[in-house]
């Protein structure tokens, strides 16, 4: 991704960046097109080649060689994988607001995940992340049923999730 940042370019350019780090990154677990040349530097990091349980999604939806779009879904997935890959899109400074923040990171994690809970999420994570970037400060409360300061149970309530 920064190295799209760094030359004039689209967000289709900033996306394509992403799209071959995630391939270069998929022949580190010995699956997609081995005879592809990696673009990037980090595939040759023999670190990157251990097998950390990938999401079967994420194999699935760079393997096929399709390129997932918002408009053109190569699935119906709404998984995690795309929205813990996006966190970085929000830190980039000095180009992007938190809407830009949102949707280059929903069009990155519609690459491998189709459904709009797969998307729309990842885009909420990048701008969230952007927010305070911006200096925005973030105030935030939750309340669950049965946890409040000072009362805060080993588990979960019933319900909450």
């Amino acid at each position: 991704m920064l190295r799209g940042l760094h030359r004039p370019s689209s967000e289709v350019t900033l996306i394509d960046e992403i799209r071959n780090a995630y391939l270069d990154w998929l022949q580190t677990q010995g699956a997609g097109s081995q005879s592809r040349r990696p673009v990037g530097k980090l595939a040759s990091d023999p670190a990157l080649k251990a097998r950390r349980a990938p999401g079967n999604t994420c194999l699935s939806g760079l393997a096929n060689g399709d390129r997932g779009t918002i408009k053109t879904p190569i699935n119906d997935s709404k998984g995690c994988g795309g929205v813990m890959r996006v966190a970085p899109v929000g830190l980039v400074a000095g180009y992007q607001t938190p809407e830009e923040a949102f949707h280059l990171a929903a069009e990155a994690a519609a690459l491998t995940h189709g459904h709009p809970s797969g998307y729309l999420s990842a885009g909420m994570m990048a701008a969230i992340v952007r927010l305070p970037v911006e200096g925005v400060q973030l105030k935030v409360r939750v309340n669950f049923p049965g946890y409040s300061e000072g009362n805060s149970p080993t588990q979960a309530p019933r319900g909450c999730f």
